[in-house]
């Protein structure tokens, strides 16, 4: 199978007003852009041979194993001399979800629109000395999949999740001809899956 590599676009910005405007110090702001991702291959040919009398069989097959949606974020931070806090708003717009072109004909009348998702996201950081800082960060996702899609013969699996993680790093000693200096970051995330029911 000979597959070839299309580029996706990715691309965001950066932004310290507090450089130039002192009443804003402390102040980033970003956005990012991320395009649609999708292994779609349609057709997917390919021949079978069936046990009876060995004779080729032909089949026409599709290919669909991934899709991220396209995804646009929006974000701020305000630091001081010991603590960061942070807040991003994440959109996914899972509206663009298509099935492969055999599922489309076998289930029609079955299939529905994914929802479009917001994913907030809050994080924290708090210099605790010099060379230590720890971490804490949360965010909700909730599930691109509407509950009339979770019965019937289509059925798609996914729930609306919380997690959180804490982490710190600490800035070793510089070593002896070490130019650079060496930063060891630990971390942890949980994350909780609620319940949902699917027929």
């Amino acid at each position: 199978m000979d597959m070839t590599i299309e580029p996706n676009l990715l691309f965001g910005f950066y932004l310290s007003p507090g450089k130039k405007i002192e009443a804003l110090e402390g102040l980033d702001l970003g956005f990012s852009y991320r395009g649609e991702t999708v292994l779609d291959i349609y057709p997917f040919q390919t021949t079978g041979v069936t046990n009876a009398g060995s004779f080729p069989l032909n089949m026409t097959l599709a290919l669909s194993d991934y899709y991220q949606p396209e995804m646009l974020t929006i974000g701020g931070a305000i630091s001081t001399d010991t603590m960061t806090f942070s807040l991003d708003l994440e959109y996914q717009r899972w509206s663009g979800f298509r099935l492969s072109t055999p599922m489309r004909e076998n289930f029609q009348g079955e299939l529905v629109d994914f929802d479009d998702i917001l994913v907030p996201r809050i994080g924290f950081e708090f210099k605790a000395k010099k060379n230590l800082s720890l971490f804490m960060g949360y965010y909700y996702q909730p599930s691109f999949i509407p509950d009339k899609a979770v019965k019937g013969n289509m059925n798609f699996l996914d729930n609306d999740k919380h997690v959180g993680s804490v982490g710190l790093s600490m800035k070793l000693p510089r070593l002896p001809l070490m130019k650079g200096d060496t930063e060891l970051a630990m971390g942890y995330q949980l994350q909780y899956l609620v319940d949902r029911d699917v027929t």
